[in-house]
This record gives C-alpha cells, structure tokens and sequence, in this order.
C-alpha cells in the first residue's frame, strides 16, 4: 500500500508519461534488502530495457511490482533520502500523524501505518486521475523499445470488475503485516473507502472487504 504515496511523489515531478526511460538491475537490488529476491513481486526487465514512464507508473500500482517502485523513485529527479522524506511530509500533510516510510516499495516492515491514516492518505491521494485510472484497470499492456518485448501486468485486486463500481484500490502484504487491502467504491452519489489489514490470506481480504463495503453500502442506504 506503500506505493500509492511513492506514486503521488513521482507525479509531483510531473513528467511526461510518454518520455522513453531505461530500467537498470540497480532497482531491483535495492528490494532484496528487505526480502527474498525470489519472493517479490516484479516486473521481469533487464537491465537497460526501454519503456515509457507511463508503462513504470501503471506497472508499478496495477501489479504492485517492487523494482519498477525503486524505478520511480530514482527518476523523479530526488535523490532516495529526499524522496522518502518527501513521501513522510505528504503523509503528515494529508493528516497521516501515526505514518512513517522508510523506502518506497513497502517491502520494509519499517514502513508503519494504521487503517484510519492509509484511508486518509487514500482519500487524498486519489484525487489524482492518473492514480484512479491505474488502480482500476483490470490489465496493463506494453511493448518495451528495444527488443519489443510484450508485458502483460495484471490487477492484483480481484475485486476489480465484480459487483462494486471501483473508483481505486491498492493490495498489499509483508509477513509482519498480513494481506492488506484498500478498495474505493462509488455508491449512487456517495463513494466508501474500505482498508483491510492483517488478513491471514488474501482470499479472505478480499472477502472481509466485500463485507465491509456491503456494511457500508447499507448504512448509507438507510441514511
């Protein structure tokens, strides 16, 4: 969940999606400081590989992959310390007190927050169009520049194209943390956010989120 506050910093740097970058091994190394290599989710890129910021950015939120995260991050223009405390001050700016990041993957249990601050920070955050539109798209395809390679990255959140109108969502898991899960609906006029933490599989994140959005949609119904 992490990467929607790295994503909201890289935009702030406004850069044009279409502009053709490389990616280098150096930002999938940074995540195996904090986690089996083999365990984390990535984008599968070569070092040197060609593709547009708008591929990273859309990658990056629909399959939540780590190394493309390290990706934005180290093209933003930032250097990583000032970037991280970037992504701290928009946190506190937003009204996230109980929050503190450490790196941008999310991968470091390090990186602290609580179900009220990430439901703030969601709220904010997704006033951003790009963000909306990355987070519900239920797949991303790309074709890399150089050796025309074809990338098919996939929503992680299977609540995407069921019985909720889906304005945004995020998963989300670390050991420590469990399966976590935001997911943004619209209601009639009205939108919910739900955020799930600590589900011990996420099969059952995505069920106890369709609980708690069912709880909510009712109580606005009966308002």
């Amino acid at each position: 969940l992490t990467k929607i506050v790295t994503a909201s910093v890289f935009l702030d740097a406004n850069l044009d999606f279409s502009a053709v970058v490389a990616y280098r091994d150096a930002d999938a190394e940074r995540t195996w400081e904090h986690a089996n290599k083999n365990e984390i989710a990535s984008l599968r890129l070569k070092d040197g590989d060609e593709l547009t910021i708008g591929d990273l950015f859309f990658t990056t939120l629909i399959a939540s992959t780590n190394n493309t995260a390290e990706t934005l991050a180290r093209l933003s223009g930032l250097e990583r310390t000032e970037f991280i405390r970037q992504m701290n001050i928009k946190a506190r700016g937003w009204g996230a007190t109980s929050t503190v990041f450490v790196e941008p993957t999310g991968l470091s249990p390090l990186n602290v927050s609580t179900v009220l601050d990430y439901a703030i920070m969601t709220k904010a955050a997704f006033r951003e169009p790009k963000l909306l539109a990355a987070t519900t798209l239920p797949e991303y395809k790309f074709t890399t520049w150089r050796d025309k390679k074809k990338v098919t990255a996939r929503n992680t959140n299977k609540l995407i194209g069921g019985d909720f109108y889906i304005t945004g969502g995020k998963t989300g898991f670390l050991d420590e943390a469990g399966y976590c899960l935001m997911t943004k609906v619209k209601i009639g006029e009205r939108e919910l956010t739900g955020v799930i933490f600590g589900a011990p599989e996420r099969e059952q994140s995505f069920m106890e989120m369709e609980d708690l959005l069912k709880y909510g949609q009712r109580k606005l119904e009966s308002l």
